[in-house]
């Protein structure tokens, strides 16, 4: 539409480059996605760079994701995605465990004397099982 007129071809030489330069960058994506992912913490970066021989410090002043193309990691990114994936199976571990221990901590015995006797029994008997239940149901999947 554009490329036969004479007076648009400064823009579709514009979008061409842009087009190229978008092409060029996405050979990035999965390294981004991979190191920007919010459950990689400290510990896999200093593991990371342990096990490529590079330093791979985000928190760093200045460090910035075109410094990590330089240090060419997108040649290690099979190293890279498989920490990150470790990195997010973790995460879902610990808020899966936080979501019971909360559920837990909360959770109200409810302990009734029964007359004339020095034995008690659970008001919620039911509900703790049923918590029982999901707590090992998801403790099973958790692995």
């Amino acid at each position: 539409m554009f490329k036969n007129k004479p007076e648009t071809e400064p823009l579709v030489a514009h979008i061409d480059h842009f087009l190229d330069e978008i092409k060029e960058f996405e050979q990035y994506i999965p390294l981004a996605t991979n190191l920007t992912s919010k459950a990689i913490e400290a510990r896999h970066f200093e593991q990371l760079s342990k096990t490529i021989g590079i330093e791979i410090n985000p928190n760093k002043e200045g460090f910035t994701f075109s410094d990590m193309i330089g240090l060419n990691l997108l040649d290690r990114i099979d190293v890279i995605e498989e920490t990150s994936v470790r990195a997010s199976k973790e995460h879902g571990i610990r808020l899966d465990l936080d979501k019971m221990y909360n559920e837990w901590g909360a959770f109200d015995f409810g302990l009734i004397a029964l007359k004339n006797s020095d034995t008690f029994i659970f008001k919620n008997i039911d509900t703790c099982i049923n918590n029982i239940d999901e707590s090992m149901t998801v403790t099973l999947n958790l692995f």
